[in-house]
């Protein structure tokens, strides 16, 4: 009689660990990065961009801070209007790895992933343009969001 009572409640401790595990692997995206306003954030975001290379402009922060066996991937698209560009500053990544995948005239997607701690990248917008993330999170084959920007001068 003592076993039928012990199976329940080892199910239920089981139950609870599991999911404890999987709050462990909860990947945060603060509001800002080191870099400024963190383009990641769930919040929408307004881009400020700057007229020319090179000219006073707003960094943004590419941010994401990943638990222990965590894992994120983002899909970065972007269409540019003209001359409009994005400039991802490869001296401050921190973290991330990133392929580039496809780039056309106004057109390019990357890859960017993030396999520890803490992963953070300056950005800068120029011209116009609009672009979009999408968040993979854990090995996931569907997207946990997916985010639109959209700048211009």
């Amino acid at each position: 009689m003592k076993s039928f009572v012990f199976i329940p409640a080892l199910i239920v401790i089981l139950t609870i660990l599991s999911a404890c595990k999987e709050e462990d692997k909860e990947i945060i995206y603060p509001k800002t990065g080191n870099f400024g306003d963190n383009l990641l954030q769930a919040d929408s975001l307004a881009i400020i961009a700057s007229s020319a290379w090179g000219g006073e402009t707003t960094s943004y922060s590419l941010r994401a801070e990943l638990p222990e066996n965590a894992s994120v991937k983002l899909v970065f698209s972007y269409q540019s209007a003209g001359s409009g560009s994005i400039e991802f500053n490869d001296l401050t990544k921190q973290g991330w790895s990133m392929d580039y995948v496809t780039s056309e005239e106004h057109s390019s997607v990357i890859h960017f992933y993030g396999y520890v701690g803490v992963c953070d990248m300056k950005v800068f917008f120029y011209y116009s343009g609009t672009a979009e993330i999408e968040i993979y999170e854990n090995g996931d084959t569907i997207p946990s969001r997916i985010k639109t920007l959209a700048w211009q001068i």
